[in-house]
């Protein structure tokens, strides 16, 4: 995603779709500095880590879903541009 806000608004506007999503990596920098001493050297790990989001990928996807997937998912695009393009 070309950004968090971008990453969050997809996230919310694919749970509406009920399609499901994960941000894994979102607190991974923070963990990192509390439990193994990282110091922040990794800015652009830290900058992707924001920006991850999956979604359903699995092999039991059918065609419908897979097409659902890639509707929804440009849907929430054109809506978040034009709301973000004002």
């Amino acid at each position: 995603m070309p950004s968090m806000k971008c990453r969050d608004y997809m996230a919310r506007y694919l749970y509406k779709m009920n399609i499901n999503t994960i941000k894994p990596y979102e607190n991974s920098s923070l963990l990192a500095k509390t439990y193994f001493g990282y110091k922040g050297d990794c800015p652009i790990t830290e900058d992707l880590e924001k920006r991850i989001l999956i979604i359903p990928g699995y092999y039991r996807l059918g065609d419908n879903d897979i097409s659902k997937v890639a509707q929804s998912i440009n849907a929430g695009f054109k809506e978040y541009n034009l709301k973000n393009d004002q």
